[in-house]
């Protein structure tokens, strides 16, 4: 949790705590809901919260596991009518085990509860991604495994905005993800786009990705090329040379051309100006109608008034 505060969120996302976010009704209006991990002590420190609950020792009987808990199927129910198969951890003494189930299962459907998706209508849904191995009472839509959606090291480099397909490039770029040259071609060799990649990251598909070909000043340097998703990095030239130094040769050869940032104050008050112009002309539009409605009816009640010269 404090890796995710330090990295640094964005304003409309909230990080809390297991066990510090009960009563809290502040998230009844988000629209989505990610829950991470679990809450799960060791089997010795539920058994003591038991014994001092019954003043008994509880049944210490896990299986051939002495210091974990036994495993027992559940099945995860699926919104289609199906069911996921998964193991989930049990004890053997119901006391321990409804004191296990609280603070594990538990915190969970409380911390789910925090978007109060039970007061939701079908204009006002909450999604809610759980990030964990715990079966719950409640249907899903969809179970992943783990190694289907984990991110590689490439991942986490499309997701900053940019993909580099020179070895040595990400290693100097990606320090924390590569530390050699070696390590970032070895990984390249063997990667493939995997379903994260494709579906989440989607720098490759972008609308707003761009294609350069680039190489670093100095003897012996070749051509390379990198995809940039401009959103996250509007100046791709300045991004590499930060990172690189000084560029020899610089081309957008694909994609969508970098476009320049507009202030976001000014932007807004072209919103807003446009906006004005808008609300302007719909109001403008039925007095117009209303006053040409009222004019005619003004000359038909003349019309119809009786000539009293005439009489």
């Amino acid at each position: 949790m404090d890796a995710l505060r330090a990295a640094g969120l964005p304003r409309n996302v909230q990080a809390v705590h297991f066990s510090a976010l009960s009563g809290i009704d502040r998230w009844r209006g988000v629209v989505g809901l990610m829950v991470l991990g679990r809450t799960l002590p060791a089997p010795l420190t539920v058994e003591a919260l038991a014994a001092a609950v019954t003043n008994r020792p509880p049944l210490a009987s896990r299986g051939d596991v002495t210091w974990w808990y036994e495993q027992e199927d559940r099945r995860i129910a699926l919104a289609d009518g199906g069911v996921h198969a998964l193991p989930g951890a049990t004890h053997a003494d119901p006391t321990v085990e409804a004191i296990r189930w609280t603070i594990c299962e538990g915190e969970l459907i409380q911390a789910i509860g925090r978007g109060r998706g039970v007061n939701r209508t079908a204009s006002t849904p909450l999604e809610v991604d759980l990030f964990t191995d715990v079966v719950l009472p409640i249907a899903v839509h969809e179970v992943l495994d783990w190694d289907d959606v984990c991110p590689t090291r490439q991942d986490m480099m499309a997701a900053s905005g940019v993909v580099l397909e020179n070895a040595a490039d990400m290693a100097r770029t990606f320090p924390d993800l590569w530390q050699s040259h070696d390590a970032a071609r070895q990984q390249k060799a063997r990667s493939v786009t995997s379903c994260y990649y494709r579906d989440l990251s989607n720098s490759r598909t972008s609308h707003s990705s761009s294609v350069v070909a680039y190489r670093p000043a100095g003897p012996g340097q070749k051509d390379r090329t990198a995809r940039f998703d401009l959103v996250l990095i509007a100046d791709p030239r300045a991004w590499l040379e930060a990172k690189l130094g000084p560029l020899a040769h610089f081309e957008i050869i694909g994609g969508a051309a970098p476009q320049p940032a507009t202030p976001p104050i000014a932007d807004a008050r072209a919103r807003l100006a446009a906006l004005s112009a808008r609300l302007d002309a719909a109001l403008a539009q039925p007095i117009t109608h209303d006053r040409a409605r009222l004019t005619a009816l003004s000359h038909r009640m003349e019309a119809a008034q009786p000539n009293t010269a005439a009489a």
